[in-house]
């Protein structure tokens, strides 16, 4: 066995209604099923939905405030007034501030754009910046990705003299600031039809309310927020981010072509899995250590060189940013294990002196990947005597409200439901984490502390064809709310196993169920490849895609879990130099040795001295004789069959440890080539009888050796046929020599012990020993009561 890291969780579905709209649409059932499960249910949503090249953009003026913000800029610009564009600095905040770049450029206003600095001005419009805008004579600022909380800093903009334009995407507050217009579609008395647009969907619309049309040179930068800010890719962001990858695959513009070749990507047929993991990395990497505007720039500049060595420098900073967080995380993993050590680990909140603010949300990413815990991760300024953080959620855990319940103890705080960002005063910090751990432990319950997969379809591996595969793709780009179909495949055989990549942390398979194959890769599982036995039947879950190598196209399987239900068998039958192996192995507090053979009682008992391994001499009957750090049975987990038993009843004490999931077979080398392979027949024994009736008596020497070589008997089967006649008391024993006993009584080879021994010794070696891994796993898995059965079914 081995459990899955997950739970998995199958989406229930319509059977009949899917039947009847892969009927009526003449879709694949599977992906019909697909659709139904994304809320596309009828014939002409899915037609809608796998057709998106036909979908078009929503009423940009339908947006509240939208009007007020157009007439604004468009006097703004015919009175040569300067304008501010105020930015963040993610790859959201700088795709925004890339396009009212493009737009106010092209509209030929006086302008010029700000972001603020994440380590001295933190998120967000600040009085300093507005008060510096003044100075400069600036009329009209015009937030992008930011200002929704911005009540304060309205004001004194205001004061100052300059009408401020708000367009954000983030939860507004109960009190939204007095802006001359604020354009945010989660507003709740805004009637936009769609209002889950990033910062820079926002910023898009009000291009295209200003031009008149969607500027569709743009959607590529507008793609670029969408993904990277893991909007939901549904609706008007879906339709942004498949004509916007499409734009960027096929771009021109040498800052976008600098970036694809810096990511190494520069050829590739641009999905949102490449901005998520290689362009919006890269972008962010400016704004995380040095400045946000080198996104901006490289994305604005129509100078080759300059692209490329901005390019260069993103990339650069990118490769300094993995270094620092793998640091961080290594600190903030300490502290995380010790939280939920001392109970408050319901929400993990670590904090350190000179963490990068810019990597945290990294860090806590990273924890809740492995905790599955929401996080907050603290960056300690003592100077100042404050802290900033990043948090991540789990589902069931909305950030923004809890931390809306512990504002009193915030100096600032912002996001939505997944993630958020605060600042908290030092002595703030322990009464929070408190305090929040208090919210959650109402909140969550433990089912939803434990990591959960939804599994979208059932399939069998015959089902995953390159077709059905081309008509999936259809459903891309995927993402946010439109994630990578995940399929459940179950009892496949491993055809091949191997560790692949740096150090091995990879797996890659080739599935086989019947006499269909399948490739799959599982990123981050090399270490599970000592807990999976070759022979063992898997169920898998993962994302199906096509694999192109040299022109080649064929299906592969993406693995994001696995399990095994049955109890394992690890084959290492006839290994030598056991106890070398035994160090091998991955052999914890949960694994019993087990041997029967007490020549090997010596060795075993100085391997486990010192470790919490436990060590069982078995009898022939499957007692227990003696036992070194012996266990509760139920905390034995795994199994060691060290050397090879006598009988088959020995095995029975595995049936005592009932809760084993692995066992590892390393007899087999006790097996003398020399000895004896089978039992003598019948005729073996009448020739034998024969010879004694002819000779009356019989002395065991060089003669009777040398007769039986002839005949083909080793002296070992000689001496044994004659042990099983003493036994009989067909022969007797006088001085030295043998002779007949007179009328003996008829009786079976089955009533001498040492024949039965013998035979069971045969029996034993045959069906452990020689046997193929299917037949031996029958022997070692069945249960007590079928051992009589199974026995008498080897015998016959």
């Amino acid at each position: 066995m081995l459990r899955s890291r997950t739970r998995w969780e199958f989406k229930k579905i319509d059977e009949e209604e899917i039947a009847f709209l892969a009927k009526k649409t003449k879709l694949h059932p599977l992906v019909v099923r697909l659709c139904w499960l994304r809320g596309v249910r009828t014939a002409d949503e899915m037609d809608r939905f796998l057709n998106i090249e036909s979908n078009t953009f929503h009423d940009p003026f339908l947006m509240k405030g939208m009007k007020e913000a157009v007439e604004r800029i468009k006097s703004a610009i015919a009175a040569d007034e300067q304008i501010l564009v105020y930015g963040d600095y993610d790859a959201d905040g700088v795709s925004s501030t890339t396009i009212l770049h493009h737009l106010l450029s092209r509209l030929g206003a006086r302008f010029n754009y700000y972001i603020p600095d994440r380590f001295n001005e933190g998120y967000g419009l600040n009085i300093e910046a507005v008060e510096k805008a003044a100075e400069a004579g600036i009329s009209l600022i015009v937030t992008v990705d930011t200002g929704i909380t911005a009540y304060a800093e309205v004001e004194r903009a205001k004061e100052l003299g300059i009408d401020v334009i708000i367009t954000d995407h983030h939860e507004p507050p109960e009190e939204i600031p007095r802006a001359l217009a604020v354009i945010n579609p989660k507003q709740q008395d805004c009637d936009y039809p769609f209002p889950y647009l990033c910062g820079a969907g926002v910023a898009l619309k009000l291009a295209q309310a200003l031009l008149g049309e969607v500027p569709e040179e743009w959607l590529g930068i507008a793609a670029i927020g969408t993904i990277a800010d893991v909007v939901p890719l549904i609706d008007e962001n879906r339709l942004i981010a498949f004509r916007g990858l499409r734009a960027l695959t096929h771009s021109n513009h040498v800052g976008i072509r600098a970036l694809l070749k810096e990511s190494g990507i520069e050829d590739e047929v641009l999905t949102s899995f490449h901005i998520g993991f290689a362009v919006g990395p890269r972008i962010n990497a400016g704004g995380r250590l040095e400045r946000a505007d080198l996104g901006v720039r490289l994305l604005t500049t129509d100078n080759r060189e300059e692209a490329v060595q901005l390019a260069k420098q993103l990339n650069r900073l990118n490769q300094e940013r993995q270094e620092l967080v793998k640091q961080i995380y290594e600190e903030a993993e300490l502290q995380a294990a010790a939280w939920l050590e001392q109970g408050l680990g319901h929400v993990l909140v670590v904090a350190g002196e000179e963490w990068n603010e810019g990597v945290i949300g990294i860090v806590a990413s990273r924890l809740v990947e492995k905790y599955y815990r929401p996080t907050i991760v603290l960056s300690i300024d003592k100077e100042k005597g404050t802290a900033k953080g990043s948090a991540r959620s789990i589902e069931g855990f909305d950030l923004f409200a809890n931390l809306t319940e512990c504002q009193e103890m915030l100096v600032k705080y912002g996001g939505h439901r997944l993630a958020a960002g605060l600042s908290i005063s030092l002595e703030e910090i322990e009464p929070f984490r408190v305090k929040i751990n208090t919210l959650a432990k109402k909140k969550l319950t433990e089912e939803q502390l434990y990591p959960k997969t939804e599994v979208d379809i059932e399939c069998r591996l015959e089902d995953v064809t390159l077709s059905l595969l081309e008509q999936i793709s259809r459903l891309a780009p995927f993402g946010a709310s439109n994630p990578e179909p995940v399929i459940c495949i179950k009892d496949v055989e491993i055809s091949s196993m191997r560790k692949v990549g740096r150090d091995g942390e990879h797996l890659k398979w080739t599935f086989k169920q019947n006499d269909h194959i399948l490739e799959a890769i599982g990123f981050r599982l090399g270490q599970l490849e000592e807990w999976v036995s070759p022979y063992a039947k898997l169920d898998v879950i993962g994302e199906i895609s096509i694999n192109e190598w040299n022109g080649v196209r064929k299906p592969q399987l993406l693995v994001k879990d696995f399990a095994i239900h049955q109890l394992q068998i690890f084959d290492h039958r006839g290994i030598r130099n056991r106890l070398e192996h035994l160090v091998r192995l991955p052999l914890n507090e949960y694994t019993a040795i087990l041997y029967f053979r007490p020549e090997n009682q010596r060795d075993l008992e100085e391997f486990v001295k010192g470790t919490p391994i436990s060590l069982y001499a078995i009898s022939q009957n499957g007692l227990i004789l003696s036992a070194v750090n012996k266990k509760c049975d139920s905390q034995i987990s795994q199994i060691v069959l060290y050397d090879l038993p006598f009988t088959f009843r020995s095995l029975r004490a595995i049936q005592e440890l009932h809760k084993v999931e692995r066992i590892w077979s390393l007899f087999g080398t006790e097996i003398n080539e020399q000895r004896l392979r089978k039992i003598p027949d019948r005729e073996a024994f009448k020739w034998l009888y024969s010879y004694f009736y002819t000779h009356k008596t019989v002395a065991f020497d060089m003669k009777i050796w040398e007769i039986g070589r002839r005949k083909g008997f080793s002296k070992e089967e000689l001496m044994f046929m004659v042990q099983v006649f003493k036994e009989l008391q067909f022969i007797k024993e006088e001085e030295g020599y043998y002779s007949l006993i007179n009328n003996p009584k008829k009786q079976s080879f089955e009533h001498s012990i040492t024949y039965r021994r013998e035979k069971e010794r045969i029996e034993v070696e045959t069906e452990l020993v020689f046997s193929s891994i299917h037949d031996l796993s029958k022997w070692l898995t069945h249960s007590r009561e079928d051992w009589n059965e199974l026995k008498e079914a080897t015998v016959r």
